[in-house]
């Protein structure tokens, strides 16, 4: 049998998966919901929905009744909407319904309504994108990634993909997952019988690696691909992130987001223009994970640190301090870095105050002592150490057991988090000058 390449591997199944056609793209202006809205449900939602009832008739709120709760005078007006387009009059706004309610208000609305975004799962944010209209049913957040593909009628061999190759349930699982999704348009550029060839047996465990390198642990919206963040895949290998001035997202320097933030109930997709190879990325052993987000050798100590999502304080002091080009510079530094909860232990008010233009240099100083010049891994770290910091004073290294501590306060979190220029230790504890 003829060798077939990842390339091609990829772009056929998880486009077939988990692709959300262009068409998709024009209901993003429609109005729409976020969930389920069922009996004693209230808020923005429900306002929304009562309002476009009250518009076609079905709905005469009584006096004094406020909008955003969903009590019976709602259902007895939901049911009657959905007597008139010709569904069973249940008074639940399901999918269905949905349906209906999205297609009417494409046709009659060209603004979005507004919506709860605390009430979505996860609490994640979706650039107004409730729900999409894929293969003529309605992607929505309540139902998990495989509930929603398996009613497009567009999808149905990446379905028949998903359960050959046994990965039905990891994709119904809690997770949550971030799925990148070829469009259809990208398969057309495909061999003819790919798709055939990795349905078989024989060709199964290269059908579930193809896939898994497409989706990756954790739910990242747009908003989180930050330029540089390096992801690892479930697959096990690494995508590369570039995002531009104007917010476009490319994947591996190939693959650009079309439709970002598509939501279901365990996680998101995001519609890309191209199909990903796995040849095209790393093994994820080249980095350590921070804050959701691998660490890798070939950025600097700052690049590093803004993509991981539990040291974003210390991003933000380094900042404000004017660190940010001494610490890209060519080192090497070792850097002492204090998670967000280290900073939460400190009194209240005292990182508000720390950045304010007036205390820079005291932010600078309680900085610069956190780092130390020379790359020091915790091989290189003994009992009884004493290392001096850019800011003058010196730090004190003590190991207990497989932990080591800093000053007797702060112990390493992770360690070794290499970058091009030095190494991180991140800790749990913010080191102050005054105390040593």
């Amino acid at each position: 049998m003829k060798s077939i390449t990842a390339t091609t591997y990829a772009a056929v199944i998880t486009s077939m998966i988990f692709a959300l056609p262009v068409s998709a793209m024009s209901m993003q202006s429609s109005m729409m919901f976020n969930g389920n809205v069922m009996m004693g449900s209230h808020g923005t939602n429900v306002s929304s929905l009562q309002t476009f009832l009250e518009s076609k008739g079905y709905l005469h709120l009584p006096m004094g009744v406020a909008h955003g709760y969903f009590g019976a005078a709602t259902r007895r007006g939901l049911k009657s909407y959905q007597t008139s387009v010709g569904l069973r009059p249940t008074g639940f706004f399901g999918p269905l319904t949905r349906a209906a309610y999205m297609k009417e208000a494409a046709m009659t609305s060209d603004s979005s309504m507004t919506h709860d975004s605390g009430s979505m799962s996860g609490g994640a944010s979706t650039n107004g994108q409730i729900g999409v209209m894929v293969g003529g049913a309605l992607m929505t957040p309540d139902l998990d990634i495989v509930q929603n593909a398996v009613h497009a009628n567009n999808v149905t061999t990446v379905v028949a993909a998903v359960k050959a190759a046994g990965l039905v349930d990891t994709l119904q699982g809690a997770g949550p997952f971030t799925v990148f999704a070829p469009t259809n348009e990208a398969f057309v550029k495909l061999p003819a019988g790919t798709v055939e060839t990795l349905l078989k047996v024989e060709n199964l465990a290269t059908l579930k690696d193809i896939l898994t390198y497409h989706v990756v642990a954790g739910r990242y919206t747009s908003a989180d691909l930050s330029d540089g963040l390096v992801l690892k895949t479930v697959e096990g290998k690494t995508l590369t992130f570039h995002k531009d001035a104007a917010g476009h997202i490319t994947i591996n320097g190939k693959a650009m987001v079309q439709t970002a933030d598509v939501i279901s109930r365990n996680g998101v997709t995001h519609v890309i223009d191209t199909v990903l190879s796995p040849a095209d990325g790393k093994y994820a052993d080249v980095g350590v994970e921070v804050g959701g987000a691998l660490m890798v050798r070939n950025l600097d100590i700052v690049d590093n640190a803004v993509n991981a999502n539990n040291v974003t304080t210390v991003v933000a002091a380094v900042k404000a301090a004017g660190l940010v080009t001494t610490l890209k510079g060519a080192g090497p530094f070792t850097v002492f870095a204090p998670d967000n909860a280290a900073f939460a232990k400190l009194p209240a008010g005292t990182v508000e105050t720390l950045l304010k233009p007036e205390n820079k240099a005291t932010l600078a100083d309680i900085l610069t002592y956190h780092v130390v010049a020379g790359r020091f891994t915790t091989g290189d770290l003994y009992e009884g150490q004493v290392l001096t910091t850019v800011e003058g004073k010196t730090l004190k290294i003590h190991k207990v057991g497989a932990q080591i501590w800093i000053n007797g306060s702060a112990m390493i979190e992770t360690p070794n988090v290499i970058s091009s220029n030095g190494v991180t230790h991140v800790i749990d504890t913010v080191l102050m000058p005054s105390a040593n």
